[in-house]
Order: C-alpha cells, then structure tokens, then sequence
C-alpha cells in the first residue's frame, strides 16, 4: 500500500511554518534537488512516498520537547521569534484535545 499525508501531519506542518517561520530554512534541499543528486550519481528513483512518523502524544508534549530547543533548526531561532513562536503553541496545546503529532518524512528508494 501506499502512504498518505496524514490530516494531523498536515495540521502540525502548517502551524509550524506560520509560528516558527525560520524553520523553513533554504539549507534543506527539496525533493527535487534529492533526486537530482542520486541521478546524478547514475541511480534512478524506483519510489518516494511520505511516510508519518509519530513525534509527540499531544499537542502538548510537542511542546515541551520544543522548549528545550535540541531540535538543530529550533535552536537557530532568534530568541524573540522562538518565544513568539511557543506562546502560539502553548495556546494552541491549551485549545486543542490530545492527538498524536506526526511529522510527515520523505522515503526515498533509488537503484541502479
């Protein structure tokens, strides 16, 4: 079977991107650049899929794993931006029932 983007992974992604703006950082490649790279190298893509990939219980404990700042592009967060940032997540946490967060990741599959 096939992955699909899960709602909630979705969901954490955009809230993410809008209170932490600086997490889409242009040092990550996009998907295209990946696979560029391995064709490059004479591999071809046999199959990518987005695969979820649990983070937290609740909104909540994302946000405590958030706070302690060990995630590499969390820590680059000018201070004000982060703390802006987690005020909008903790209120969310705060609004919002107990879901598991997913984090949607790329699988890739390359041969020769």
């Amino acid at each position: 079977g096939k992955f699909f983007p899960t709602a909630i992974g979705i969901a954490v992604n955009d809230f993410l991107v809008k209170h932490f703006p600086a997490i889409v950082d242009t040092q990550l490649p996009s998907r295209a650049d990946v696979v560029a790279l391995f064709q490059a190298t004479g591999l071809r893509l046999c199959a990518h899929e987005i695969v979820p990939h649990p983070v937290a219980a609740s909104w909540q404990e994302l946000a405590d794993k958030l706070a302690l700042r060990a995630d590499s592009f969390i820590v680059r967060l000018p201070a004000a931006e982060f703390e802006a940032g987690m005020a909008a997540l903790r209120a969310h946490a705060a609004a919002n029932s107990a879901e598991q967060i997913t984090q949607e990741l790329d699988f890739f599959v390359f041969g020769a």
